[in-house]
């Protein structure tokens, strides 16, 4: 496949070169490009497929497109990100159209590792049937150079949530310093920030985006002239270590007065803590995302609102922008800002119908 493909791209192509490479006879190849009677649906797509890798011409390379799309699995532990994820990418390839395929590869953890390993095998057994790759982004340099090796395979790279800035067309990602400034905005507001407060900042830190969010909120404050002591608590995978930690930082510290979590997983264990120390109420809860607990803490004024990201809109949006340059329509920019929204009990249903969320709470 690779010596037809490279002599593909410095020699003219022909229905016979196709149809070797398929094992049918050349007007079965004219015939399914044609879109005449005669060919299977499943064999016109096998030859559309391989003449848009061939290089037959540009509109044939426009009429199919097969991207594959890789990302963290759903488990129980992590069903939030990857829920989000999975959702947009199903809404968008519902609406593509016949001439669009997706391929759905999966890593099990949200590790480099894990992810490093997929990209691997992904490029060593589908590399001569794709035309394209979205996955997130990472600043770790063997990601960078696992993805760089797509680029040179003449596979092009959407990214998602972080742009490494290597081996891709485009990234798609939250703009994490509005959402940091609306949250800290959001305490301002509401009177549970002032002068000598202190507040407590929930997330995992050790993620780039969660770490320019809260940065972000912190440098927010800091503008408005107020001072205050900042404690900052690290999402742990495991929901009931974050929450024994936040009830030791409330026992330590009654004053506390406002809690932001800038982490989806960390927002549960967030109002589990203040509820069962009686602090419901009393202190100013920010949580992030929508899912079905976290619609049920807005009605019970357990949160006092959400920074809602929209990753299913991201994710949709990842996939969109590819397949558009695929087929010819627009050479996206570098990087595109996607907004958070602020949610509270009043227009949360709004979103989950807009977004397609299934919460039921």
């Amino acid at each position: 496949m690779k010596k037809i493909y490279e002599a593909g791209k410095h020699m003219k192509v022909t229905l016979s070169d196709i149809a070797k490479q398929e094992g049918v006879t050349p007007a079965t190849v004219q015939r399914a490009l044609k879109g005449s009677p005669g060919v299977s649906e499943r064999k016109r797509r096998d030859i559309l497929r391989t003449a848009a890798r061939m290089g037959y011409n540009k509109d044939i390379r426009r009429n199919f497109r097969r991207i594959a799309v890789l990302f963290p699995r759903w488990t129980e532990a992590n069903r939030y990100y990857p829920n989000y994820i999975w959702q947009g990418i199903d809404q968008y390839a519902a609406e593509a159209g016949e001439n669009f395929e997706i391929l759905k590869s999966y890593y099990e953890h949200l590790d480099s590792e894990s992810q490093l390993q997929a990209l691997r095998e992904l490029l060593s057994t589908q590399h001569g049937r794709l035309d394209g790759l979205v996955t997130i982004g990472s600043h770790k340099p063997e990601i960078v150079a696992a993805l760089r090796a797509f680029e040179e395979k003449e596979i092009p790279v959407s990214l998602m949530g972080v742009d490494g800035e290597g081996g891709r067309i485009c990234c798609v990602r939250l703009d994490y310093e509005l959402s940091g400034h609306m949250a800290a905005d959001l305490l301002i507001g509401f009177g549970a920030i002032q002068n000598h407060s202190r507040i407590i900042v929930c997330g995992y830190f050790m993620g780039v985006s969660q770490y320019n969010n809260s940065q972000a909120f912190e440098r927010r404050i800091w503008e408005s002239g107020l001072h205050l002591d900042i404690l900052k608590i690290d999402n742990d995978q495991d929901p009931a270590i974050v929450k024994s930690r936040m009830e030791d930082a409330l026992k330590y510290d009654p004053g506390v007065s406002a809690i932001y979590s800038t982490s989806s997983r960390a927002t549960i264990p967030m109002c589990e803590a203040v509820r069962e120390m009686g602090l419901t109420g009393k202190i100013k809860t920010i949580g992030s995302d929508i899912f079905p607990e976290s619609v049920r803490l807005l009605q019970n004024n357990e949160l006092s609102a959400i920074i809602y990201n929209r990753h299913t809109l991201i994710a949709r949006q990842s996939v969109e922008v590819l397949d558009r340059y695929l087929a010819g329509k627009e050479i996206p920019c570098a990087n595109i800002l996607m907004p958070s929204v602020v949610v509270t009990a009043s227009n949360a249903e709004h979103y989950i119908k807009a977004d397609g969320i299934p919460c039921n709470a």
